[in-house]
């Protein structure tokens, strides 16, 4: 997907990363997934993307703290 520039793609493919890794304990690596997709985002000037993935991260961070089932 990267080397095709398939940037929805390459961004939902970090967001499921991010996923997994918090389901498998790994919140470090589930945040730099999260963060790493921001990037790839913000790099390719998707800002049609960059709300969801930011409201992503929050989930992801509101999850990790406890704050939602």
């Amino acid at each position: 997907a990267r080397s095709d520039g398939e940037i929805w793609h390459v961004q939902d493919l970090l967001f499921q990363l991010g996923v997994l890794a918090h389901e498998l304990g790994d919140n470090d690596l589930a945040r730099r997934h999260m963060a790493e997709r921001i990037a790839v985002i913000k790099t390719n000037e998707r800002a049609d993307l960059l709300e969801n993935a930011e409201d992503d991260l929050k989930i992801l961070e509101d999850k990790i703290a406890g704050r939602s089932p």
